[in-house]
C-alpha cells in the first residue's frame, strides 16, 4: 500500500491519527511515518487499515440510508447494485478492489441484498 492510499483510507474512515494508531496496534508516530512514506507499510497493517476503513464506510452508508428513509430502514428490504459501490477515487486499483469487496461483505452482513454483476 502506498502512503497516498494509507492517507486516503484514514481520511475516508474518519479516523484521527490516534484512532488509526489504536486500530492498527501501532503508535501515533508510526502512523505519521506511514503517511509520509518514511516507513514502509507492512502488508498486515495495510490489510487491517483496509478492513477498518471498509467497516467505517459501510457504517456511513447504512447511516445515510437510514437518514434518507427518515430514521430507520429495513436493510433486508433493499437491494443495491454491486456496481453502485465505487471507492476508486484516490485509491490504487488493488486497494480500491479490496476495500470495495469488504464494504459489500459488510453491507450484506447487515442484511442489504447485493445485486451481483454478471461478468
Amino acid at each position: 500500500m502506498s502512503p497516498a492510499d494509507f492517507r486516503s483510507l484514514i481520511t475516508a474512515s474518519g479516523l484521527s491519527n490516534r484512532e488509526a494508531a489504536e486500530a492498527l496496534s501501532v503508535d501515533d508516530r508510526r502512523v505519521r511515518r506511514f503517511k509520509s512514506g518514511e516507513d514502509e507499510i507492512p502488508a498486515t497493517t495495510a490489510d487491517r487499515l483496509a478492513a477498518v476503513a471498509a467497516e467505517a464506510l459501510a457504517a456511513q452508508m447504512i447511516r445515510s440510508l437510514n437518514l434518507a428513509a427518515g430514521g430507520h430502514v429495513e436493510l433486508a428490504k433493499l437491494t443495491i447494485s454491486e456496481s453502485a459501490i465505487n471507492v476508486e477515487s484516490e485509491l490504487s486499483p488493488p486497494v480500491a478492489r479490496a476495500v470495495r469487496a469488504a464494504i459489500l461483505t459488510r453491507l450484506a452482513e447487515a442484511g442489504l441484498k447485493i445485486e451481483r454483476e454478471n461478468k
